[in-house]
């Protein structure tokens, strides 16, 4: 199979789809699949130029690489894009678009619309993008819901020894959470359960935003960290990792929140919010969880994440082999089967 993979992106900065779209290159790749990716400022083929230009002038520039009978599949995450290629190629090859999030303007409702007419194949991140679509439009391609992944690390670590390496207490109990020091995070409900629980440390790892820094004020037994420097050492350093969100949270009803997925990995036992959404993700012997905003909860599921250990090493482990099964090359593997379904489907058609 041979995937064209156009990216509508200036690689001259780098941020988390950008990562990901890399990494399903690589996962297509790892799959036999004969994969290109065309995109903004990679490498020195691309005109440095062109990653400057307005998003919809990269579009056609896009546009013009998905030539009849060069590839079997063409990706994107560029829904006008994804709508140009189709009418372009016809049935000459398969079109997917991957959307991550619902975006409120009449013109990108119209196009979403469009895509699902046209298009050969929507790749969801989560249950909640898949209902609002079969919700509130009529959608003729196949929809496949396939949650972010994060990558397996080489090489598992003790936590004795990520605590050597980041210089941490080797006897404290420690709940530690990485990512956005934001209140749609529920932070606030972490730190009022910090008095709650005086024995234990609080390690919070990111932005040291004016808010963070103001809440914590005067607390004895949080400390902000700053950005994770090696995430996956920082994860199992901990007793507790905690995941905190809101019904708040702007992606709230469409996330596939790739920090669970990382946390998965580090066989540390979690912490998280209990919202419809979570629990599309784990379950509860896969992690602990909580109600949003609740303290005296909050600090009873820690104590107990700490002092039942079995229980927890027993989630933790779960969590991990739940991981194996959302790899990217898995991932990049059942897109792969149902792009395959639909070609035969095309073909035979072609052939009556």
């Amino acid at each position: 199979m041979k995937i064209l993979y156009l990216n509508n992106a200036d690689y001259k900065t780098m941020n988390a789809g950008k990562e990901q779209v890399l990494k399903m290159t690589r996962a297509f790749r790892k799959n036999k699949a004969e994969t290109k990716l065309v995109t903004f400022g990679l490498d020195k083929k691309t005109n440095p130029k062109h990653g400057k230009l307005q998003y919809s002038l990269r579009t056609i520039i896009l546009l013009t690489k998905a030539k009849k009978g060069e590839q079997d599949v063409v990706m994107t995450r560029d829904l006008l894009l994804a709508i140009l290629t189709k009418r372009k190629l016809k049935d000459r090859a398969i079109v997917i678009y991957e959307l991550h999030n619902v975006h409120k303007k009449r013109s990108w409702e119209y196009l979403i619309k469009t895509a699902a007419k046209e298009i050969d194949m929507i790749v969801t991140i989560s249950q909640g993008l898949t209902d609002y679509l079969k919700k509130n439009f009529e959608v003729k391609c196949k929809i496949i819901t396939l949650p972010c992944a994060a990558e397996e690390p080489e090489k598992e670590m003790k936590k004795e020894k990520a605590r050597r390496n980041l210089k941490l207490q080797k006897d404290a109990k420690i709940v530690i959470y990485t990512g956005a020091l934001k209140e749609d995070r529920d932070i606030q409900t972490l730190i009022r359960t910090a008095k709650h629980t005086p024995d234990t440390k609080y390690l919070l790892f990111g932005n040291p935003t004016e808010w963070i820094k103001s809440k914590t004020k005067g607390s004895k037994n949080i400390k902000i960290m700053g950005y994770a420097k090696n995430p996956y050492t920082t994860y199992c350093a901990a007793d507790v990792l905690f995941a905190g969100y809101s019904k708040n949270t702007n992606t709230y009803e469409y996330m596939s929140p790739i920090k669970l997925f990382e946390y998965g990995w580090s066989k540390r036992p979690m912490i998280i919010t209990d919202l419809k959404r979570t629990r599309e993700f784990y379950n509860e012997k896969e992690a602990w969880f909580y109600n949003e905003g609740d303290e005296k909860q909050l600090a009873d599921t820690i104590r107990n994440a700490i002092e039942k250990k079995e229980k927890s090493r027993q989630k933790a482990e779960n969590a991990y082999k739940r991981n194996k099964e959302r790899t990217y090359k898995n991932r990049a593997k059942h897109i792969m089967t149902l792009a395959k379904s639909i070609q035969k489907t095309q073909s035979k058609r072609r052939t009556k």
